[in-house]
């Protein structure tokens, strides 16, 4: 003969199933407004190298740099010609000169040398003073921007994603869907 479970251990069972149903659901919605409490981060990468590569005012502005570079160059380029022939004259007619024109035509030499080199030196001051200048510029912009795409596209994070050889962070691997920077690079060369 079979037992069958009184009126009051059924309900007792019930009531255990429902009082376990509702523990389960309080954990389940503890467990859930915690994981909602816990920020959740988009994070972006861009390619530094590609931005300062392709920025249209990056190139305007190096090529404004590379004429300056150029017209020096000229200069410096007349400069070494004439020590070239006051060196030739020199050696051709020096023999024939008195020993006060010798002196003379030697102290004229080395002093346009110095001036060559003293040119030379700060030709390449210049350059190196107005190079860091569009590179500080530049920077400053795609900054500048990628803080703006952050702050419009909601990303708590852009990592510096470049290819070697550029301005490189340590980011070792990303998603190609993170990347930003075409949509950086668009906003710049507007």
């Amino acid at each position: 003969m079979s037992r069958q479970p009184s009126v009051k251990t059924l309900s007792l069972f019930v009531a255990l199933l429902v009082a376990g149903a509702g523990a389960v659901a309080l954990l389940s919605a503890a467990a859930g407004a915690q994981n909602d409490s816990q920020p959740s981060y988009k994070i972006a990468v861009v390619d530094m190298g590609v931005l300062l590569s392709d920025y249209g005012k990056r190139k305007k502005l190096y090529d404004e740099l590379q004429k300056d570079v150029d017209a020096k160059q000229k200069e410096l380029d007349a400069m070494e010609a004439a020590i070239t022939a006051d060196r030739k004259k020199f050696e051709t007619e020096g023999a024939g000169m008195t020993d006060s024109q010798r002196m003379e035509m030697e102290t004229k030499i080395t002093t346009a040398q110095t001036n060559y080199r003293a040119a030379m030196a700060t030709r390449q001051q210049m350059i190196d003073s107005n190079e860091k200048k569009v590179m500080r510029e530049v920077l400053a912009d795609v900054q500048k921007v990628v803080a703006q795409v952050g702050e419009q596209e909601g990303y708590h994070l852009i990592l510096n994603a470049a290819e070697e050889g550029s301005p490189r962070s340590g980011l070792l691997f990303h998603s190609a869907t993170m990347d930003v920077t075409p949509k950086v690079l668009s906003i710049l060369n507007k």
